[in-house]
């Protein structure tokens, strides 16, 4: 993949004064296909979306009815039922039917998360780490206001913000107007929730099975707290991010990890293998009499 220039993001206590500085290097596109890469997944996520609920009857969902005329004999066309296209546009093949008029449009994963990288290192510009923002304990708008507009500089609820923390996120019933019961168990989503413009996402949202994609073109200011930071670089720092690398990879890595963190010694192993007896009945004894040996090391020290 493309590697762009790393950026400095600062971190900033809650008190909005910066206290140090992260990097941001994330993988993008080239910049001849990012502007593309972008735009086709997030015209298909938007197509993806659309309800297709508008159904209008075709030949096929209607009663035949009787022939509106005889055969023979009366000088006009034959025709066999009213339900016919050919009787205007109430009845027709070509309007909306549901499901059925949906394209079968499919982004490709990796496509997807290469976007999603794309877009967050390109909002380097107004994106603030903060230190502190999991601890959020208050449910009060107010104080939450100020915090942001010390943050990012502008009145909360002017421009489209998002706030991305592992802690802070909740969501209102489909078709009603209250919230979940989950989402009581977030003071920052309880204290923004009728803050214009303001959005919640966790760390784990900002993939392709949700609209993280979206979410992030949409925003004009970026908060993340420090460990959501710290999620999103495993997931997709250049070189290094788990969300472009198959299983085999990844487990590979971990298998490695941990060989540099509890190395042992091939030889000793092989020899203490070679100790274990092949019959069943005497394996047993054996580990018997290592469990009375092991015992009696222990009483001793």
């Amino acid at each position: 993949g493309w590697h762009a220039s790393p950026q400095q993001i600062p971190v900033l206590d809650m008190q909005g004064n910066q206290i140090g500085e992260e990097t941001l290097d994330m993988r993008t596109a080239s910049p001849e296909t990012a502007n593309y890469v972008v735009h086709e997944v997030n015209k298909v996520w938007v197509y993806q979306q659309m309800p297709f609920s508008r159904f209008i009857k075709r030949r096929g969902d209607m009663k035949k009815g009787p022939k509106p005329w005889k055969q023979k004999g009366t000088g006009r066309a034959r025709h066999g039922s009213r339900a016919s296209p050919l009787f205007g546009k109430s009845v027709t093949n070509k309007g909306p039917h549901g499901l059925d008029g949906k394209k079968k449009k499919k982004i490709d994963r990796f496509q997807h998360h290469l976007s999603i990288s794309t877009v967050l290192q390109s909002k380097w510009r107004c994106m603030k780490i903060v230190e502190g923002l999991e601890d959020w304990s208050e449910m009060k708008q107010y104080p939450l206001e100020e915090f942001l507009e010390k943050c990012t500089g502008i009145k909360s609820g002017e421009k489209s913000t998002l706030i991305v923390s592992r802690s802070g996120y909740g969501e209102r019933y489909k078709g009603l107007s209250y919230d979940t019961l989950g989402s009581w168990d977030s003071p920052l989503y309880m204290s923004g929730r009728y803050i214009n413009k303001l959005t919640f996402r966790r760390p784990r949202d900002i993939d392709p099975g949700f609209d993280g994609n979206f979410q992030l073109l949409k925003a004009r200011r970026l908060v993340i707290s420090r460990e959501a930071f710290y999620d999103l670089k495993a997931k997709y720092e250049f070189g290094k991010g788990w969300a472009f690398m198959d299983e085999n990879t990844i487990q590979l890595e971990q298998f490695q990890d941990l060989a540099k963190e509890m190395p042992t010694e091939r030889d000793v192993e092989m020899q203490v293998g070679a100790a274990v007896p092949l019959d069943l009945w005497d394996r047993e004894k054996w580990a018997e009499d290592q469990r009375k040996m092991a015992e009696i090391e222990a009483s001793a020290e």
